[in-house]
């Protein structure tokens, strides 16, 4: 300790001592935020560790400050929302005619639920509705391959490899980690599908996994048969972390429960709580780790990846992190998991962001999360996207 009686001696020295202290520090701070996605060893990699390993790419620690986890507030579980009627349009309906929607129809100032409510599942039965299948789709009950158009991505399929004129960034950057997760060993040979529209029984051996935005779809889809395994603030790094998943009665992690319950489809929507977490490179590689898994666990079902719902024009604007630009970049590249055999990429945005891009702002109480009354407009864009494979 005497050599540090007069540390102005020891100037080097200290500025790496207090630089030590500040950027472990700052490690620790956001190991729930922006480092939450690099791994933490107190020997092996400290916090210090995490936060250069962030730096190089190029996520810096003043990020800390944008940062802010999505949180909800519960409400009370008596109060009732009735869903919308079929006059009520959707946001892109809206835009193109210039209506406003009914304000009677307008759900009161709420937040989503912290809790979810448990839900049974069924066997579907007669779940494909006769003769509304588009011209070159799939007939009902029925697989018809070689369905999607080479070099394509339009709304209803998605090609992998190939992402929709427009995107922000290069997809080739990200092509050792976008893949589709499949190996298509048979080529072309292997039947791929389009989308049908389904009755409501189609979803009765589904399953949704997602954040605070699917809790809301459990309480206020209507649908009581799905199964919903999701948590306000879930996010594609710790979705097989939390407990809460139910199954006959008791909570399992999510990994647990796909062992002891199987579903024919899996829907997955994740990605609003990560965009101030690592990059897109980061969390396509964790999110197709994700689906490999689901898949090693439940290999008949159809997993379908539901792109992020963008915010409001309003947020998206004022906000560095939490805005439309990032929704997309992640959402080009979530795309590119798609096979159109056993994955595949949906986008609710399709139906309910207006012609700014973003979620209306009647639609929405906080910028971010839709008010119970338009959560129906979510179910009648998946009624539209089903995949039906012979028998």
């Amino acid at each position: 300790m005497k050599y540090f009686k007069n540390p102005k001696k020891y100037p080097l020295t200290i500025t790496i001592l207090i630089s030590t202290l500040v950027f472990s520090v700052m490690g620790y701070l956001g190991k729930r935020s922006i480092y939450a996605s690099y791994p933490i060893d107190f020997i092996k990699t400290p916090q210090l560790a995490a936060v250069f390993e962030a730096m190089n790419d190029d996520i810096f620690p003043w990020n800390l400050k944008g940062y802010t986890n999505i949180k909800t507030v519960s409400i009370s579980t008596d109060t009732v929302y009735a869903p919308l009627d079929d006059t009520v349009k959707t946001a892109e309906e809206n835009s193109l005619s210039g209506e406003e929607v009914d304000g009677s129809n307008k759900a009161q100032e709420n937040q989503p639920p912290t809790g979810i409510k448990e839900s049974n599942t069924q066997e579907a039965s007669d779940n494909v509705t006769k003769g509304t299948a588009k011209p070159g789709t799939a007939k009902p009950g029925t697989a018809k391959p070689g369905t999607a158009e080479p070099g394509t991505t339009k709304p209803g399929t998605a090609n992998p490899g190939a992402a929709e004129p427009g995107t922000t960034k290069s997809d080739a950057a990200y092509t050792d980690e976008t893949d589709s997760v499949q190996d298509n060993e048979t080529g072309s040979e292997q039947d791929t599908y389009q989308f049908e529209t389904v009755k409501e029984s189609y979803f009765d051996d589904a399953l949704f996994i997602g954040d605070s935005r699917t809790v809301g779809l459990s309480e206020y889809s209507g649908w009581k048969n799905p199964t919903y395994f999701a948590d306000v603030g879930l996010t594609i790094y710790d979705v097989f972390d939390k407990k809460i998943a139910e199954v006959n009665g008791k909570k399992y992690t999510i990994d647990k429960a796909l062992e002891k319950k199987q579903f024919n489809k899996i829907y997955i929507m994740l990605g609003i709580n990560e965009l101030g977490t690592g990059n897109t490179k980061i969390f396509i590689k964790e999110y197709k780790e994700v689906i490999e898994k689901i898949q090693k666990l439940q290999p008949e079902a159809i997993i379908f990846v539901e792109g992020i719902m963008n915010v409001s024009k309003k947020k998206s604007d004022s906000d560095p992190i939490f805005n439309n630009k990032n929704i997309k970049d992640k959402n080009d590249h979530l795309a590119l998991l798609a096979d159109n055999k056993n994955i595949f990429y949906i986008d609710v945005n399709e139906a309910i962001t207006d012609k700014t891009g973003g979620i209306p702002q009647e639609y929405t109480f906080d910028n971010i999360h839709l008010k119970a009354a338009y959560y129906n407009i979510w179910t009648k864009f998946l009624m539209k996207h089903g995949i039906v494979k012979e028998g």
